[in-house]
Order: C-alpha cells, then sequence, then structure tokens
C-alpha cells in the first residue's frame, strides 16, 4: 500500500495510518466480540484524507473493512453476544459513510478551489480595473489593472475609501449611488454606468466609467467595481460636440435667397421683413455672399452720356466704366 501511492502520499502519512490501523486492530482484538470495536477505523480513514490521492483513502477505507471482518475472528468469543455481527456491520457501515462522505466533501471543495483559482486568473488578467469594496466603500483588493491605471501599488488601496481614488467633486456622487442601492436593494440603481473623473495617485485626473456588482453572500456586503478609462471616448466626444458647434455655426452664417422677393415694378427697389425699402444691390448682399462692382451697360451709357458715344472709335461702356 505504502509503496502504491508513496509517489503522491508522504511517507510520515503512510507510517501514521499504518500505526493507527495496527492500534485499531489490536483493541479491537482485546475487546470482546460483541463490542463495536472496529468503529475507531473511522479514525484511521478521516486521517487518510490528508493525502491529495483519493486512491489512498479508499484503499485505506478497504483495508479497514478486511481488518473488522478479521477482528471477529481474533476477538475473545467468551463475551460474545446477540449484537455482535449487527456491531461489525456498523462499523462497515461507518467506515464506508465516513470514506464517502469526505471523499464528496473533498470533491467539492476541489471544485470550488477551481472556482476561485479561474476568478482570480480572470480578474488578475482582466483588462479593466476591478475592485473588490464592501458595503461602507472600503476596498477589500485590486487587480493590477486598476493599479496600473491609478497609478498606485495594489497594497496602498486596501482598506482605503474607493471614494478617495475619485475627483473631490465625483465622490458624494458615487456614496450616494451606492447608499440609494443599500436602502432600497433595486438593481436597476448600480446596473447603470456611472461616469466620473477618477483620481491618480500624482493628483491627475481622467475620466472613468464605474459599473458595480453586488456578490451574493451572506453577512456584510461586497461589491465588484469594474472601473474603464473612458479619456479615448471622452475625447472623441469632445470632438463630435466641438464639430457639430461648428457646423451649426457655419450653417448659421450661410445666406441664401429664396421664395418670393416683392420688388418694386419701376425703381426695382425690395422691400425687407420689416416693410423697408432697399436698393437691390442692398438686399442682395445683406441676404448672401454676393458682392457688387458698379458699372454702365452700353444702353445706359448711350442714354446718360451720348456725347461719350462712339469717342475715339472706343467702347462708350469702357470709357464709362474707366
Amino acid at each position: 500500500m505504502a509503496r502504491m501511492f508513496f509517489t503522491r502520499t508522504s511517507a510520515n502519512l503512510v507510517l501514521l495510518t499504518l500505526v493507527l490501523t495496527l492500534a485499531t486492530f489490536l483493541a479491537d482484538s482485546w475487546l470482546p466480540v460483541g463490542v463495536a470495536g472496529g468503529v475507531p477505523y473511522v479514525v484511521v480513514v478521516l486521517v487518510s484524507l490528508w493525502s491529495p490521492d483519493r486512491r489512498y483513502t479508499v484503499t485505506v477505507a478497504a483495508c479497514c473493512t478486511l481488518l473488522v471482518i478479521l477482528g471477529y475472528f481474533f476477538a475473545d468469543p467468551s463475551l460474545e453476544g446477540q449484537a455482535a455481527i449487527p456491531n461489525r456491520i456498523l462499523s462497515l457501515v461507518a467506515i464506508w459513510a465516513a470514506a464517502v462522505l469526505s471523499l464528496r466533501r473533498r470533491e467539492v471543495e476541489d471544485q470550488l478551489r477551481q472556482s476561485e483559482a479561474r476568478f482570480a486568473s480572470i480578474v488578475t488578467h482582466a483588462g479593466y480595473g476591478i475592485i473588490m469594496i464592501d458595503g461602507n466603500g472600503r476596498i477589500d483588493s485590486v487587480n493590477p489593472a486598476a493599479a496600473t491605471l491609478f497609478g498606485c501599488p495594489p497594497a496602498e488601496f486596501v482598506g482605503k475609501k474607493f471614494s478617495e481614488f475619485l475627483d473631490p467633486r465625483n465622490r458624494t456622487d458615487f456614496k450616494d449611488y451606492l447608499i440609494a442601492y443599500l436602502n432600497t436593494k433595486e438593481r436597476d440603481i448600480i446596473q447603470r454606468d456611472l461616469e466620473v473623473q477618477a483620481l491618480r495617485k500624482n493628483q491627475s485626473t481622467f475620466p472613468v466609467e464605474l459599473n458595480v456588482g453586488e456578490i451574493p453572500i451572506e453577512g456584510t456586503p461586497l461589491f465588484v467595481v469594474v472601473v474603464r478609462d473612458i479619456t479615448e471616448r471622452a475625447l472623441i466626444e469632445q470632438e463630435r460636440v466641438q464639430l457639430i458647434g461648428e457646423l451649426k455655426k457655419a450653417l448659421a452664417e450661410v445666406k441664401t435667397l429664396g421664395g418670393l422677393i416683392p420688388i418694386c415694378a419701376s425703381c426695382k427697389k425690395i422691400r425687407d421683413d420689416q416693410g423697408y425699402w432697399e436698393q437691390i444691390e442692398v438686399y442682395i448682399r445683406d441676404h448672401s455672399h454676393a458682392q457688387f462692382s458698379h458699372s454702365l451697360c452700353p444702353d445706359c451709357v448711350q442714354t446718360l452720356y451720348p456725347e461719350l458715344q462712339g469717342e475715339q472709335g472706343k467702347d462708350p461702356s469702357k470709357r464709362a466704366a474707366s
């Protein structure tokens, strides 16, 4: 038995198991056959659980079973009672009940440890900052991403209020956020994201998005705060708002003409929205980006300045413009 499990079971544990088994067998042989002397083998089975190999415990239980049966023949038969065989059966039941229940408990504990290890691995390697806080807002632990995000070693987080790592202007917001949930237990409160300004160790601020989740455990409530740096998103949003503002300003400065324009049939003046009559070039200038340069067409030159017509063979409109 020792050679079979020595690679995973320590020699000291094997020796202890053998000593206890032998002591129990001798005691069982010395006691009257009607006494349930095999029950102490349960202790041997429980001791075998210190081995990491489940087969070791099963083997020990099987050996104890054999010794309980042998003990029936080595015990003092002079005191045998009617309860001898039932007591032996009771001993066997106790041995295997202890073995099965203990192995089942170990299996559950192993699964729990594996689950905790996976969770710890996920938290450790997560790209977002993860901070564990209690119901009073005090930090229990942080992952490496959170330490990098805030520029602070993980040990300096533990025991401090999470609000200390927020901009003073946002600390009340987070406290109210957490208190509102503790008072109402409405999950909609903590499931919504909260955008605040966080505070690094060097006192510089940066925008973050917080998402809080409660861990379902008994006693003091425990929360997981997921911290995401949204600096890049905030810059994009700022650029978008600035661009929209510039576009609105540009659209406000664009002047176009449209619809019906009331114009005098004689002098060609235009009536504006206030009822005043303006020269057509003034109206167009004020309602568009057009600019005017004044000159005279050939017909107007002939009408207004007939003496300039044909002077020195020049075009009268060009002379008038000059």
